[in-house]
């Protein structure tokens, strides 16, 4: 048949189907891009927390129930001093040595 522009068929699965890409870079692969956004597609359908229909006050709640009844993450003290300066550890007392500090008796 006639097709301008001269086009080949495209087939997932052996059914006829588009191949979506607009600006594909040198060695793009539309098979790949149609793999990736089927994983999308599951994740925003199968996610237990986030997912195609739930509403942001549902979200809150549904998790604020679930945190609830979490302990701390055992590493959530040092985490956040190193998280409050951006990755970098605490300066080096007068030793020479870096220590992140917990409070005992404040938890």
């Amino acid at each position: 048949g006639y097709a301008t522009p001269p086009q080949k068929m495209f087939r997932v699965n052996g059914k006829p189907a588009i191949g979506i890409g607009i600006s594909m870079r040198t060695g793009g692969d539309n098979l790949a891009f149609g793999e990736n956004l089927e994983k999308v597609a599951a994740q925003r359908r199968d996610n237990v927390h986030v997912h195609d229909g739930i509403a942001e006050d549902d979200f809150v709640a549904m998790r604020t129930a679930r945190d609830a009844t979490l302990d701390m993450p055992t590493l959530m003290l040092p985490s956040v001093q190193v998280n409050m300066r951006a990755g970098e550890l605490p300066p080096a007392e007068d030793n020479g040595t870096r220590y992140l500090k917990i409070p005992l008796n404040r938890l």
